[in-house]
């Protein structure tokens, strides 16, 4: 070869090289990455629901990102939302809000409402890459409660007021957050009532007898209060802190002063009767 063609074959070498080098060595730093979400069986049965997924620096709890969209919609593997690089994020989701408010990580139960149908989830991850899988493994932290109150005649002249300790929820922790609940459900027929309440910050959950419970009389009004919790601590294995709560079954005869507890869950169902 002669040696001004070895010459140029030479420097085209080094061109290439140079230039592979030059993209190996491009600075990537600036460029976002994307978060992706893995389906769950943990995801809420009703998957046409709204879920608000928040991406947060776990370090300074700074918002990096949010969308809302349909459940079915964000475990698709085609969806993902753009986050600038951290060392650390934290990805959390909330899904069946409707009459309570969000307000950054804290869901706060309206004065005089009750508690919404929350399922949640809250994953820290290191972000090592452009690219991250977050599992949609959701809770149930709600607990909807059936009321059925029973007498020898059949009738029920009283209202019902369900009272707590506990107002809401942190979705970053999942700790409940503490405050009066005061609510005043519907009776469905007679001594019939079903509510909703979050996981409880203590074991103050009640069910209040009144005469008449939008007045602010003195305690003439006041009838009779039934503690739940008297009843659920006497049932094994059930704890406000259970990963998944529970839905309950309350009968209660309050001429004989005895109540019924059944917890009906996905792996759990009890059946507790005592005196008050």
């Amino acid at each position: 070869m002669k040696a001004g063609n070895l010459i140029a074959l030479l420097t085209l070498t080094l061109e290439a090289v140079c230039s592979c080098r030059s993209l190996i060595l491009e600075d990537r730093k600036d460029c976002p990455a994307y978060v992706y979400f893995q389906s769950s069986p943990d995801c809420p049965a009703d998957n046409n629901q709204p879920l608000m997924v928040t991406v947060r620096d776990a370090g300074t709890m700074e918002e990096l990102a949010s969308d809302c969209r349909l459940v079915r919609e964000i475990v698709d593997e085609s969806y993902s939302i753009p986050i600038s690089k951290r060392p650390e994020i934290i990805v959390c989701g909330v899904a069946g809000v409707q009459m309570n408010s969000l307000s950054g990580t804290r869901l706060d139960i309206p004065s005089g409402g009750q508690g919404d149908p929350i399922y949640r989830f809250c994953e820290q991850a290191t972000l090592s890459g452009e690219v991250i899988h977050v599992p949609l493994s959701m809770t149930k932290e709600f607990c909807r409660v059936l009321v059925r109150f029973h007498s020898e005649d059949g009738v029920f002249p009283y209202s019902v007021v369900v009272s707590a300790n506990t107002c809401g929820m942190d979705i970053a922790t999942g700790k409940p957050l503490e405050g009066v609940f005061r609510y005043v459900p519907k009776e469905l027929s007679t001594g019939v009532f079903v509510f909703t309440v979050p996981r409880q910050a203590d074991y103050s959950l009640s069910l209040q007898l009144w005469n008449d419970p939008g007045s602010k009389g003195g305690d003439e009004e006041f009838i009779d209060d039934f503690l739940l919790w008297t009843a659920l601590r006497r049932i094994d294995g059930f704890s406000w802190a259970m990963k998944n709560l529970p839905d309950l079954t309350v009968d209660i005869d309050y001429v004989n002063a005895s109540v019924s507890v059944l917890v009906n869950d996905w792996d759990l169902t009890e059946t507790i009767n005592y005196s008050i």
